[in-house]
């Protein structure tokens, strides 16, 4: 089996139930289910881990949920644990595609803080290596974090993301690149649509200024009227 590139969709559900207002996060991911080291696997166990190894690798969603749980503090209350899910794509299949796997968080994020409006985000992004020559735009991609808590406002200055804040989700992306890069069957990658490349991922970095991702807004459910009294112009 040739090695597929597979996208997780990470979908964040709101406790309104609305559809619209799922918060979606997306990651790229190189899977060889046939490699030297250990035995062959299907794509599906690569995602999962659930699988005999000769050695000690993880399954792509055990990592990707700790990188969610490593940053519980941060998420919104407001995000319906219970049934978000990540949704696991081939896009090596061909269109329309369906996921392989939709998976509930495992472990799963214990939020308990209070939101901020659910369009405001933190944006963490990574990059492969410069190359001379290149559009590095090409080889970055980025999340936008949220819907967020409370908990990421800790101090002066309030209008930036703190830098305790960035510290925990920069170090969080890290582990998760770290963590990566020691598995023999799948690999996190950044991916180019424009060239249809992958690229392995050198770097990233959480800016202090707070994201507005206005389509995560909720919809307007209630509305509160008034009325001149006088009732004329």
């Amino acid at each position: 089996m040739a090695e597929s590139l597979i996208l997780a969709q990470v979908c964040l559900a709101a406790d309104t139930t609305i559809p619209a207002d799922l918060a979606v996060n997306t990651f790229h991911f190189t899977v060889d289910p046939e490699v030297d080291a250990g035995p062959d696997l299907t794509i599906e166990q690569v995602i999962t881990g659930e699988r005999p190894l000769a050695t000690d690798e993880n399954g792509i969603h055990g990592d990707l949920s700790d990188l969610y749980v490593a940053i519980e503090n941060y998420i919104s209350v407001n995000v319906d644990i219970p049934t978000s899910v990540v949704k696991y794509i081939n896009l090596s299949d061909p269109a329309p595609r369906i996921p392989l796997l939709e998976l509930p968080f495992d472990p799963a994020p214990d939020i308990s803080s209070s939101g901020l409006p659910s369009e405001v985000a933190i944006c963490s992004s990574f990059e492969a290596a410069k190359v001379s020559g290149v559009n590095q735009a090409r080889r970055r991609n980025r999340v936008f974090l949220g819907p967020l808590s409370l908990g990421t406002i800790v101090g002066p200055p309030y209008g930036v993301v703190h830098a305790n804040v960035r510290t925990v989700i920069a170090d969080a992306f890290e582990n998760f690149a770290l963590n990566s890069e020691t598995q023999a069957h799948w690999t996190w990658v950044v991916y180019s649509p424009t060239d249809d490349l992958t690229h392995n991922i050198a770097n990233g970095w959480v800016d202090d200024a707070f994201d507005t991702q206005r389509r995560r807004g909720q919809e307007p459910t209630v509305r509160t009227n008034w009325t001149q009294v006088s009732g004329t112009a």
